[in-house]
Order: structure tokens, then C-alpha cells, then sequence
């Protein structure tokens, strides 16, 4: 899996998303649970107003939860079989010193 971030062309607002980027990449490299895709590689292509940010991490094999949602209004049962599967994870990364709070656990990012 390959995400990309554009950089911003200038100013603090670039200045800040750059810091954001390299938190990120130094937290995903301290990571290794079979839950959370493994990092690979960073890299920035273009210049300017063209830079991009490049993430690279392993492919876990699944669907996504926000894509099995589509038409599918999930009982009490079936919220609770999501949530003990994604506990094992949740441990690992509150575990970790310092503690690792992902801030945007949602449908689509499970």
C-alpha cells in the first residue's frame, strides 16, 4: 500500500505538515503487530508546488470495515465481534512506551 501526502508550497502551514509526516514516519517504524501494515519506505517526489510525500507499507490482505458497512447495518453481536478483533491492536499500541493513540479509528481506517 502506497499513501501519498502532498506537501504544501511554502509557509508555516508546510512547515507544520513536514513535522506531522516525520512523527508519523518514526512512530510506524517502532510498530511491528500483524495488525498494522509494516513500514516499508518513505520518500518526497517533485519540488515546490509539486512535492509529494510518500508512504510505503506492507499490503494487509482484507476489506475494508467502512466497505463491508455499504448495506449492511451491523446488530450488537457483529459490533462486538469488530471490536474484540481490533482490541489485540489497541493493547499493543497503548502498551507501548510511549503509549501510541491512533486519534482516528473509524470504519475506514479498520
Amino acid at each position: 500500500m502506497v499513501k501519498s501526502v502532498w506537501l504544501a508550497a511554502g509557509g508555516a502551514g508546510a512547515f507544520k505538515a513536514r513535522e506531522m509526516i516525520e512523527r508519523e514516519v518514526r512512530v510506524l517504524r517502532q510498530l511491528h503487530h500483524p495488525q498494522v501494515p509494516a513500514y516499508l519506505e518513505d520518500l518526497v517526489t517533485g519540488a515546490g508546488k509539486s512535492a509529494a510525500f510518500h508512504l510505503v507499507q506492507e499490503i494487509i490482505p482484507g476489506v475494508v470495515l467502512a466497505t463491508q458497512m455499504i448495506g449492511h447495518r451491523y446488530d450488537e453481536g457483529e459490533v462486538l465481534d469488530v471490536l474484540i478483533a481490533i482490541l489485540p491492536v489497541v493493547v499493543y499500541l497503548h502498551g507501548l512506551s510511549p503509549p501510541v493513540i491512533h486519534r482516528d479509528v473509524k470504519p475506514r481506517n479498520i
